[in-house]
């Protein structure tokens, strides 16, 4: 007998070591001596749990439950073995065995915990850590499951103070610590979240749960470059981190990074190929790439894998709306409010798509969801921008304003502070422009850019007839439309790189010479050319913001075609107001508006004075009145031919991603002229503060 103690406490030494071998064989050799040893056969069995075997622990455990029947540790690890074959309501019944046979066994009411959580009955789980708090007020993980469960429950606070209490008793307690800062990130609190993670990671550097968390708090604060490396790294530590890939094809896709995006959600199906987020994202990556048909497979994947997923839904019916696929697209809205009637989204984008031809009844229904009190400040300023749609085209002016205001007043008071849009940084950033792109600086860099009249770039303010100016060209059989792209900011930021420098973009331009330009202004071309397979004489940029770029883009391009569509500010300012823009950071506030208004023709007055090559000016206001003259004008600019399609431009199938695609899809018209007459009362206050033109 002495021999069996013996060799059973060197073997438990090895096992409670991690040597698992070496305890594994005492084990056995233990059970060769006596096979009815019942602490041999049950700690054989827990080492086979550790290992993954839980068939097997549930053997022996078991069979060492028949021997000595009253031991109640036997019972709490052969209920750990079951809960991980699946089988919950043996496991429960075998912690129950062990509280039976020993109430105050604080692991058994931990254990039983956590499979109460795990089976989604919360409130017996709660019960149950708090049991086991009372046995042992200092037992840390109970504090942290118990934090947990008010998780679940979305009791925050309560969950903050178990976990800091877990943390009061355990300092380096890694999964408390990303824990609180899950609770924190959920209650707002970027900073300390983010404090809570990295102080995980200084305890555990591999822990790849902190470092996703991490990098989405870090995307939420909108330090993408910092995020896309935390991703990196936790996909570099678990490479099948399906969910960690995905996120990051989502912050690269926000980066403009398309193709790399695109690689990511491909590594996720390939780890998680059922990953029905990852499907819906590679379908909007897609899209983006105007790659419809593959795009439309993914969203159908989707719906394959989970019917009730309204996102891939509404996603299709967006596709067909960029289309112009209009009847589609309504059909796409519907089905998805039938899948979930009270989710917002479906019903603010029919409401969009309709406008004042949406009928009474799904009004009423809106207008039932938007006095509902469960929504989140986003979904309320979503529903209210919609609303505001319809009312505007039903001419109800008054309430159409009161939804806008409410709608913008949210999204500004949503923003979080590093996204909030301070007017005296950009001007600050628009004379550095203009002292950057001077007369000097294109004396200097004349004769240095790319002899090619290819890119053709339409810039203006956002709703000043950019879209329209856009798909008339690209109803020519030999001008592409490529919509908007991000070409030129990107441009201006691989400046620092090029030149192997560490100050801002605009700082580094002085430094350009005529070799670095070129290789910039190639690496342009080449993306452009990929957007059409190189088919078109003539390939439009129609980012509205561009106006911002034209000193550079007309360095690098010295032939290009520069139009800039202009438009009665008052209406602009309307039309952006209501516009649910929700990147379009300055539009929801007068003030910004105005401030940002004057930037514009501040930059637009220096260029004509400066730039060196022709500024072709369009106003919304000609081209609706008489359109032929105004595109015939364009098409000799872009040294065309004349087609009459360009005045059929409705009629163009091709994918328009801006707020104004419905709209192209109709013949011209001059209802927006004067539009801001309807809201002269309403928004007095905005027009008395724009500059004027």
């Amino acid at each position: 007998m002495a021999t069996i103690l013996e060799a059973l406490s060197i073997a438990l030494q090895h096992h409670l070591a991690g040597r698992r071998a070496e305890a594994e064989q005492l084990y056995r050799q233990v059970l060769d001596a006596d096979p009815d040893q019942p602490d041999a056969l049950h700690l054989l069995g827990v080492l086979s749990h550790e290992s993954g075997q839980h068939e097997r622990a549930v053997e022996y455990i078991s069979r060492a439950i028949g021997l000595r029947a009253t031991a109640a540790p036997f019972y709490i690890n052969l209920g750990n073995a079951l809960q991980s074959l699946g089988h919950g309501d043996e496991a429960a019944a075998s912690y129950q065995r062990a509280l039976a046979l020993q109430p105050d066994l604080v692991e058994a009411h931990s254990n039983l915990g956590n499979l109460y959580k795990a089976q989604g009955k919360v409130d017996d789980a709660v019960a149950c850590y708090r049991r086991a708090l009372q046995l042992r007020p200092e037992f840390a993980e109970a504090h942290n499951n118990l934090g947990n469960a008010f998780k679940i429950q979305a009791k925050l606070d309560d969950a903050v103070a178990c976990y800091r209490r877990a943390l009061a008793i355990k300092p380096a307690y890694a999964e408390a610590h990303n824990n609180l800062g899950v609770t924190l990130y959920t209650q707002g609190k970027l900073a300390e979240a983010e404090a809570c993670y990295r102080q995980a990671l200084a305890l555990q550097p591999d822990y790849v749960d902190a470092l996703y968390n991490l990098a989405d708090c870090l995307k939420s604060q909108g330090r993408q470059q910092e995020a896309i490396a935390c991703y990196r790294r936790a996909v570099a530590i678990k490479p099948d981190f399906a969910e960690a890939h995905s996120n990051l094809g989502n912050t690269l896709r926000e980066q403009g990074q398309l193709p790399e995006a695109v690689d990511c959600f491909h590594r996720a199906l390939q780890i998680k190929p059922d990953f029905a987020e990852a499907h819906n994202n590679l379908g909007n990556v897609l899209r983006d790439q105007d790659r419809l048909q593959e795009a439309a497979a993914c969203y159908r994947r989707v719906l394959e894998l989970r019917p009730e997923f309204t996102e891939a839904k509404v996603n299709l019916g967006g596709m067909h709306e960029q289309l112009g696929e209009l009847s589609a697209a309504e059909q796409a809205f519907r089905a998805a409010r039938e899948l979930q009637p009270t989710s917002p989204l479906p019903h603010a984008r029919l409401a969009t798509l309709l406008r004042g031809r949406l009928p009474d009844a799904d009004r009423t229904d809106l207008e039932n969801l938007l006095a509902g009190l469960q929504l989140s400040d986003d979904s309320r300023a979503e529903l209210s921008f919609a609303l505001a749609h319809v009312y505007d085209a039903q001419n109800k002016y008054e309430r159409a304003a009161d939804l806008a205001q409410q709608a913008n007043a949210l999204r500004r008071n949503s923003r979080p502070d590093h996204a909030a849009y301070r007017p005296a940084d950009h001007a600050q950033f628009v004379d550095h422009i203009m002292r950057t792109f001077d007369r000097p600086f294109f004396a200097r860099m004349a004769g240095a850019g790319l002899d090619t009249g290819r890119p053709v770039f339409i810039v203006g303010l956002p709703r000043s007839g950019t879209t329209l100016l856009e798909q008339v060209l690209a109803s020519h059989s030999q001008i592409h439309g490529a919509g908007e792209l991000r070409l030129a900011q990107e441009t201006l930021d691989a400046v620092p790189s090029l030149l192997c420098r560490q100050e801002l973009p605009l700082d580094c331009v002085e430094h350009l010479n005529a070799p670095g330009l070129r290789l910039l202004a190639g690496h342009y071309l080449e993306r452009l050319g990929a957007l059409d397979g190189g088919r078109a004489k003539r390939v439009v940029d129609k980012m509205p913001e561009n106006y911002l770029h034209l000193g550079l883009i007309a360095t690098m391009f010295p032939n290009s075609v520069i139009i800039h569509c202009r438009r009665e500010l008052r209406d602009v300012a309307v039309s952006c107001w209501m516009t649910d823009f929700v990147d379009v950071r300055w539009a929801n506030d007068f003030g910004d508006i105005a401030s940002r208004f004057r930037q514009y023709l501040r930059i637009m007055e220096h260029w004509r004075a400066t730039l060196p090559v022709t500024i072709h000016e369009v106003d919304y206001e000609d081209a609706v009145a008489d359109l032929e003259p105004v595109a015939r004008r364009l098409l000799t600019a872009c040294g065309v031919d004349w087609e009459p399609a360009c005045l059929a431009f409705h009629r163009t199938q091709r994918p328009i991603r801006t707020a104004s695609s419905t709209q192209v899809r109709e013949p011209i018209y001059t209802r927006s002229v004067a539009r801001w007459r309807h809201y002269e009362r309403e928004l007095a206050a905005l027009f008395a503060a724009l500059p004027h033109a």
